[in-house]
């Protein structure tokens, strides 16, 4: 009895505490048997795209083949999301440039009139401005240091020969004082000077030992220093005085093509230029205009693989003087053969039809229609 009574008496922890019921357990009508603990399966894999539930989260597309891809993103979306951190670091155009200058030591005035001055056009423009004053600056040094160099320049700017330049009197290339310092130096000045008013050689000779006898060949000298000095001068001044009116007369020639072009575009053209492209073509024309140098402008046109054809076209309508009567495009060339063949076509079924009728078909193409 002992033994069965170990049995049937429930555990220490109760009825169903051990993995395996006993005996009391199974005795009782209302037991019910423990389940086993279930062992969790693993979950899977977040998938990008879709949420916790398994939705298809936005800006995410679901496939034919059933994957998940990433919606493209709008190149402008893109850019309006960086622009917000560049924002917040951006400079002024103003501030840029004061930035560059501070780097270069250079300051600039430019006129960047409607062109955004951080645009390729703008650093363009920019740089044109730069060259044109890095030259203003070399002439103004030229000029004040170097004044014999700065005539050469503009002498030869006015279309003036080495040789032409060089027969003048010989210039003050050194400082007064290394000059009169220098007695080899002025007794070749004045051997030059008195040369140049048509004495002979042997006249000179003699002239200049006399000078050195009587000690005043530095007086002398610097007679002929003062002279040159101010010769020297007064050619400056007149080579500056024809720079100055052929710069003057240059401006105003570029002013007055401009009003002539514009008042062409606007009115002068056989073709209609609309309204609102007008000052656009304009300013397309100006850029397409050198100037020789001299006196005459002329159009330039690119010559490159890619734009060959549409300056063929430009220089045969400037070959044909304008004459566009004389200018055959070819589609309408094509269409017009295409009219004639259908209007003979036409022709030949109403004379089957109608024998006796009179013709009233039309028979040619008016110029106003090819």
């Amino acid at each position: 009895m002992q033994f069965n009574r170990i049995f049937r008496d429930a555990g220490v922890e109760g009825a169903g505490a051990s993995k395996l019921p006993s005996l009391a357990d199974l005795d009782d009508p209302n037991f019910k048997p423990a389940t086993p603990p279930q062992e969790e399966e693993p979950k899977p894999d977040p998938v990008e795209g879709l949420d916790a539930e398994g939705n298809l989260l936005e800006g995410y597309t679901r496939q034919q083949d059933g994957t998940i891809a990433k919606d493209a993103k709008d190149p402008q979306e893109e850019e309006e999301d960086e622009g917000g951190e560049e924002e917040e670091s951006s400079v002024t155009p103003e501030e840029f440039y004061t930035a560059v200058s501070a780097q270069t030591g250079i300051e600039v005035n430019v006129d960047f009139g409607e062109v955004d001055p951080l645009s390729p056009e703008g650093v363009a423009l920019r740089d044109l401005a730069l060259v044109q004053q890095t030259r203003h600056s070399f002439e103004e040094a030229l000029k004040t240091e170097y004044p014999r160099a700065y005539a050469f320049f503009l002498h030869n700017k006015e279309g003036g020969s080495d040789e032409e330049f060089f027969k003048a009197p010989a210039p003050a290339v050194i400082a007064r004082e290394a000059f009169e310092a220098d007695m080899d130096v002025q007794e070749s000045w004045i051997k030059k000077d008195l040369l140049k008013k048509g004495l002979s050689q042997t006249i000179v000779d003699l002239q200049v030992k006399e000078y050195i006898t009587q000690g005043t060949l530095t007086q002398q000298a610097l007679k002929v220093y003062d002279q040159v000095v101010r010769e020297d001068k007064l050619r400056l001044q007149e080579i500056q005085t024809k720079e100055a009116e052929r710069q003057k007369a240059f401006e105003s020639s570029v002013q007055n093509l401009s009003q002539e072009i514009s008042t062409t575009v606007k009115n002068g053209m056989k073709s209609l230029v609309p309204e609102t492209k007008q000052a656009e073509f304009v300013n397309f024309v100006m850029n397409h205009i050198q100037h020789d140098g001299e006196s005459n402008f002329f159009a330039i046109l690119p010559v490159s693989k890619e734009q060959l054809a549409t300056t063929m076209d430009s220089l045969y309508l400037q070959y044909m003087k304008g004459d566009l009567s004389k200018v055959v495009v070819k589609e309408a060339k094509k269409q017009t053969v295409q009219r004639l063949k259908l209007g003979a076509s036409r022709d030949n079924a109403d004379k089957k039809k109608n024998v006796g009728d009179p013709d009233t078909s039309k028979k040619f193409i008016p110029l106003s229609e090819i």
